[in-house]
């Protein structure tokens, strides 16, 4: 019973961190979206200033 309930929750622990590790992977990939859309914008303003 003992080995059962450690099994379950490491599993737990293992599937927690996997996720929140999967969430920051899907953050980063979104803020980086982001900068790049700001970056687009911001050359966009750069040249509307120079014509």
């Amino acid at each position: 019973m003992k080995l059962i309930s450690k099994l379950s929750k490491y599993m737990k622990n293992f599937i927690h961190m996997f996720n929140n590790v999967n969430k920051s992977h899907v953050l980063q990939h979104k803020f980086k979206n982001i900068k790049n859309i700001k970056n687009n914008l911001n050359e966009i303003k750069l040249l509307t200033l120079n014509t």
